[in-house]
């Protein structure tokens, strides 16, 4: 899982990088900072009209290829993202068998036993 994250952070890195080194887009210098960190929930829709709210024009040909560094990333990014969701998953079951076989913790079951108070007079 470990190498899964940091292959994940190396690609969203070297995305954000490309926009700075290439266009001279920080995308920490943008408002919300935070808005690019997970870009790859993004759609190329969302991120252009994130630049364009942030007043950043951009010429056609640098917008067609951020699109397609945006939609390499995010198509290599997604896979590890789902794959380290899995892996971190605490019930490996499908969620449908977990819904339809509780576990039950044996140690447990007589808890709930019954006390019955006498009282003699």
């Amino acid at each position: 899982m470990t190498v899964l994250s940091r292959e994940k952070c190396a690609a969203a890195k070297q995305f954000l990088a490309n926009l700075k080194d290439f266009y001279g887009i920080d995308a920490h210098a943008l408002k919300p900072k935070t808005r690019l960190d997970e870009f790859w929930k993004l759609e190329a829709a969302d991120v252009f009209a994130h630049l364009l709210a942030n007043n950043l024009r951009l010429k056609d040909s640098d917008e067609e290829k951020i699109r397609a560094r945006f939609q390499k990333a995010k198509d290599a990014l997604l896979p590890l993202e789902t794959q380290i969701e899995r892996s971190s998953s605490p019930n490996p079951l499908p969620k449908e068998r977990a819904l339809r076989s509780p576990r039950r913790c044996p140690t447990r079951h007589n808890s709930q036993s019954q006390h019955f108070l006498v009282i003699v007079s």
